[in-house]
């Protein structure tokens, strides 16, 4: 008997050891803590450290699943590899981790829960779990009028409203949902991959659930930009997040992420950094406020095409 509810969580590293990821060393601890009638959960290590691997796969345990890119691909085709994976093998819901989120040992079973309370409900597209990080609030969060960010109270349990984004990292989606719109859009291989996945889905009429119960702990790079943020990496970020707001977000959106961008630019110029973060910022603005929003998406969409 095949038990009811079928999770597949992927986890994707990038220079760090299966063993030095706290999100695989937590998520083992929550799969070891389901209770075997909750259902069955299979893992993907979806290793995108470039060179050859030196994770032998013989080690891992019968449910963990191992591959390796030998090259940085990024989230997107990490994830839509999970979900060809996950489908193929019966899953109903996939769970997407980066490797520094940190699970509390009872999230599976707080999932679980909401899992199977939501599963007939088919306009649900995502379970979402409270993200923090240094005692910050960072997701859910949502843009009142399309445009003003809010994140959602640290206690929220329920259907999230319109406009409202998530992280990837502790993220459990319905499969059949991710298959109506595609998966992963590829051009946004990295960098919102998470806003430009939930936009999708909420343009085909899904919803997302909250769950109050569910806090995870997110080691979020932007708190550390040295040396966490390489130069070419915050480039990516910049880019990418223009692009998102110039092709999905309304006109009030996009002028507070102009007005965001110059306030950014003027905190550079107080402070001893690289020089190139403060370029990176200067460029973008200038684009915005001298380039036409479709110029702008052709000249990203280029881009990207020539690193793909």
């Amino acid at each position: 008997m095949m038990p009811s509810i079928q999770l597949f969580a992927v986890v994707v590293l990038y220079k760090t050891a299966p063993h030095d990821s706290i999100s695989v060393t937590s998520l083992q601890k929550a799969i070891d803590q389901l209770p075997a009638a909750s259902g069955k959960v299979e893992v993907l290590l979806y290793n995108n450290t470039p060179g050859p691997s030196q994770v032998d796969p013989s080690s891992l345990p019968a449910h963990v699943r191992y591959e390796s890119s030998g090259k940085n691909l990024g989230l997107a085709p990490a994830y839509n590899r999970a979900l060809e994976l996950a489908e193929g093998g019966g899953s109903q819901w996939l769970l997407t981790l980066d490797q520094d989120t940190v699970l509390p040992v009872e999230f599976l079973e707080r999932l679980f829960v909401h899992i199977e309370r939501l599963g007939r409900a088919e306009s649900i597209a995502a379970v979402l779990p409270h993200v923090v990080a240094q005692g910050t609030k960072l997701s859910p969060t949502r843009y009142v009028l399309g445009a003003v960010r809010r994140p959602y109270p640290g206690d929220f349990n329920g259907i999230a409203g319109p406009h409202t984004f998530a992280f990837n990292s502790g993220a459990t989606l319905r499969i059949a949902a991710l298959r109506e719109i595609g998966g992963y859009d590829p051009r946004f291989w990295l960098d919102y991959s998470d806003f430009s996945l939930f936009r999708h889905l909420e343009k085909r009429g899904k919803r997302f659930f909250i769950g109050g119960d569910i806090e995870v702990e997110h080691g979020f790079s932007m708190f550390d930009r040295v040396p966490k943020i390489t130069p070419e990496r915050y480039s990516n970020i910049v880019s990418a997040g223009s692009a998102f707001w110039d092709m999905e977000m309304n006109t009030l959106a996009g002028l507070d992420h102009t007005a965001r961008l110059a306030f950014r630019y003027f905190k550079h110029l107080g402070r001893r950094g690289n020089p190139a973060f403060r370029k990176t910022t200067l460029n973008m603005l200038k684009k915005r406020l001298f380039h036409s929003k479709a110029y702008r998406i052709r000249e990203w969409e280029r881009e990207n095409a020539v690193k793909g």
